[in-house]
């Protein structure tokens, strides 16, 4: 019998192996500007007490009133400042007093000069000037486009305040002046001065849009900043976000003139379409029809250990979610706790109380830790753990990544529906190995008898002979053939390995199976020349990330990231965790049971990856996407189309092997 190891090594070893197998993932600590790593909770006595409670209640007037008398102190530290500075802000917004949120914001950029760069300061910025009379506001705008000093997102939204002013009557200029300081931008700051312009363009007088948009021509149209007043016109017309953009309906129309425009953001059309940049949100706003809420969340990943690559990049996708929510008014506090401290659960206990939600750990250790310490109690943790232990999930804790039964009922149901009944396992003798074949064998449907064969880890040069007793392979001849009598085999093993497994079979005359990998192939595969694809029609694997045809909120994620690189299972991580929790909105003296009810709305959230969804019981599964790999990466791939390629092979061998009787 193959041995039995414990949950919590299991996901150890599984966590293992993913980082082994990551590709191009440099250890460094990504840049968290803008988001308080931690910072402890105010005192009982606090003047933040008072404010924090009226913001979270939404009563804007007095949070104000108190944040104004809050910032008075000589107490509060630069991070409680800054955050009063920003919540000042939004509450004069809310209640129309433009001149002291623009005093606010600028108190706040004399303690962080670098946040004239960020997309949720110039958002702010943009409102509070757009709502003052209007030589007041191109007063204001003057002073800071024709600073050269000042970052270029800022200066770029001074323009795009001028230009929707119609200052001095001549919109041209001002279109020369964005066009001159986007293409002096890099990557990121585009994406903001996209977002930046649609949210001033959508205050802009309807005379000033027609006047500038009679200058628009043909090779101009998907050109910044005329694509944005393109744009903001298609959203005033009323105009739907097609599923095909080069539909020929749209030909002649305002959003036909822009569908080859080649925006930062790839996702501006769609948001913008579809409502995503209002002027003026609160605090609670709905995004993908699943309503999302201000508040704060926590993430305990390993930042500074051996596994700090992969917990930094979660933290990456976190920060790009909190600057998402942060532009929509959902205002969110993002706290990430690094685990390879001594000192971590110190850390997580003295968070804000309101601070219910936690993302993590990611390793079984740091978990360990988590309940020896009753600190599961007081949050509700969505680790990023494999499995948890029998009765865990669902009343101590929840998972919130892909367990190896998702992956396992993945491929077994893709098999099925491809016209596969028979199945095999083929596995290293490692701990990995034997669990994850266990388990399918546990899985799979019985007909007909599985077979289950082991081959020695690390000695390659016993493969092939394993491999030949595997498939009962012989020879007609001088061609080779199987007596496998089963139709799919179960690889669970890193992708380097599979691709030495993989031609083996062939060799031994068996190139009909339908071969099945785990999600470590996910993170292991090669690209381009690298990859021999020439055997490999028949080969699948399931993943959570989907990059050949990314979702909306995966492409949303990528603009967030320009500049830092492409989005990835990591990131996406961090990512769909901190939004799925404004979703869930936990409060002080949440239960389990609490927990489990909310989840049947915060699993609707739009996830950028393969969703999860939970039971009435707080237990999560997912159906994961299934990819074939080739040169040009992961593809998609239906079981409909598989079925036909299994069907074409097993015509190959049978033509094979009568030309192999034939010359004998």
């Amino acid at each position: 019998m193959p041995m039995s190891i414990k949950p919590s090594s299991f996901a150890k070893v599984f966590v293992l192996v993913m980082l082994l197998a990551l590709t191009g993932c440099a250890q460094k600590i990504i840049d968290m500007s803008g988001v308080p790593i931690f910072y402890p909770s105010p005192q009982p006595d606090s003047p933040l007490r008072k404010a924090d409670a009226a913001w979270n209640a939404a009563n804007m007037r007095e949070a104000e009133q108190l944040y104004q008398r809050a910032l008075q102190s000589p107490t509060l530290s630069a991070g409680e400042r800054t955050m009063a500075l920003s919540r000042l802000a939004e509450a004069a917004m809310a209640n129309k007093h433009a001149g002291t949120a623009l005093d606010a914001l600028n108190a706040w950029k004399r303690l962080d000069s670098t946040v004239t760069s960020s997309e949720s300061w110039l958002r702010l910025w943009g409102r509070a000037v757009m709502a003052l009379p209007p030589s007041q506001a191109v007063s204001q705008a003057l002073a800071v486009v024709n600073a050269p000093q000042e970052a270029v997102p800022y200066r770029a939204s001074a323009a795009g305040v001028l230009l929707a002013r119609g200052q001095s009557g001549d919109g041209l200029m001002w279109v020369q002046r964005l066009t001159s300081l986007y293409t002096e931008a890099g990557q990121k700051d585009r994406v903001v001065m996209e977002r930046c312009l649609v949210q001033t363009c959508n205050a802009m007088p309807a005379g000033t849009l027609v006047n500038l948009l009679q200058y628009t021509l043909p090779d101009t149209d998907g050109v910044f900043p005329w694509s944005i007043l393109l744009l903001e016109k298609a959203r005033r017309e009323g105009a739907q976000m097609p599923s095909d953009m080069h539909d020929p309906a749209l030909e002649g129309t305002t959003l036909g003139r822009i569908f080859d425009a080649v925006f930062a953001d790839s996702a501006i059309i769609a948001s913008t379409l579809q409502g995503g940049q209002t002027q003026g949100q609160t605090p609670v706003a709905h995004v993908s029809n699943v309503p999302m809420y201000a508040g704060s969340y926590a993430l305990a990943l390993p930042l500074s250990g051996s596994y700090s690559a992969l917990g930094n990049k979660i933290a990456l996708g976190a920060k790009a979610a909190q600057t998402e929510l942060n532009s929509r008014g959902i205002q969110t506090e993002l706290y990430i706790i690094d685990t390879d401290r001594a000192d971590w659960l110190n850390r997580l206990n003295s968070l804000p109380p309101q601070c219910v939600t936690v993302g993590g750990p990611m390793l079984p250790a740091a978990f360990e830790q988590a309940k020896a310490t009753q600190a599961v109690r007081q949050r509700a943790f969505f680790t990023f753990l494999t499995s948890l232990g029998e009765g865990e999930e669902g009343r101590t804790a929840w998972r919130f990544f892909t367990s190896p039964a998702d992956q396992i009922r993945t491929m077994i149901d893709f098999a099925g529906r491809a016209g596969v009944r028979r199945f095999a396992t083929l596995y290293p003798e490692d701990a990995f190995g034997r669990r994850m074949s266990t388990m399918f064998l546990q899985a799979a449907p019985a007909g007909g008898g599985i077979t289950s064969r082991s081959y020695p880890k690390g000695n390659v040069s016993e493969w092939n002979a394993v491999t030949a007793k595997f498939v009962g392979s012989y020879m007609i001849g001088k061609v080779p053939a199987s007596s496998a009598t089963f139709e799919a085999v179960f690889l669970p093993d890193s992708w380097n390995n599979a691709a030495l497994i993989i031609p083996c079979l062939f060799f031994n005359g068996e190139d009909r199976l339908l071969i099945m990998g785990t999600s470590l192939w996910e993170q292991g595969l090669p690209g381009g020349a690298r990859l021999d694809a020439s055997n490999l029609s028949l080969v699948v694997f399931p993943g959570a990330w989907n990059a050949a045809s990314p979702p909306p909120a995966a492409r949303n994620l990528n603009a967030l990231l320009a500049g830092q690189g492409e989005a990835d299972l990591w990131t996406g991580l961090g990512y769909d965790f901190v939004r799925f929790a404004a979703a869930l909105h936990l409060a002080p003296g949440w239960t389990p049971d609490r927990v489990n009810n909310l989840l049947r709305v915060a699993q609707q959230i739009s996830w950028s990856m393969a969703p999860m969804v939970w039971n009435g019981s707080g237990r999560a599964s997912r159906h994961l996407y299934v990819f074939n790999p080739t040169r040009d990466g992961a593809q998609l791939v239906t079981p409909q189309e598989m079925g036909q390629r299994i069907k074409q092979a097993r015509t190959r061998y049978d033509r094979r092997i009568r030309s192999g009787k034939q010359a004998r």
